[in-house]
């Protein structure tokens, strides 16, 4: 996003340990990634971050006005991606695409595969017809 204050981002090797670390941990106490730092303020969770720069940035226009319905589905595909989407879809990615083969374990895809279908059949229609979640326009949900 332009405009955004000057920001570095830094690569974390997930497969060497680099989240566990006690530099990381101090930042991120659940070593996971990502996380950011804002001033004072170390924001970690995806939907936390979501939620925090959508509203430090009204101007990009990434969340819908608080009335209406529009915020309420905004809030919902958020929340969704974090508690339905993200543990089967990173790990079917990591066991498919990221471990080295030896580590790679055919029976995690499989178990999340019954968890995705459902949660797509259910994202699949609200896409019908629009561009993005909401509508036409982009935003944090997406």
């Amino acid at each position: 996003l332009e405009g955004w204050a000057r920001r570095t981002f830094v690569h974390v090797e997930l497969l060497k340990g680099a989240h566990k670390s006690p530099e990381y941990l101090a930042k991120y106490p659940h070593g996971r990634v990502p996380y950011f730092e804002s001033g004072a303020n170390v924001v970690f969770e995806s939907c936390a971050a979501l939620l925090y720069l959508a509203d430090k940035f009204p101007e990009k226009k990434l969340a819908p006005p608080a009335e209406g319905g529009a915020r309420a589905a905004y809030y919902q595909w958020i929340v969704c991606a974090a508690a339905t989407l993200d543990k089967p879809v990173i790990d079917t990615y990591f066991h498919k695409v990221v471990l080295p083969e030896e580590k790679r374990r055919p029976e995690v895809v499989a178990e999340h595969q019954p968890v995705l279908a459902a949660a797509l059949r259910i994202l699949e229609p609200s896409l019908v017809g629009k561009s993005y979640l909401l509508g036409e326009s982009f935003s944090a949900a997406d």
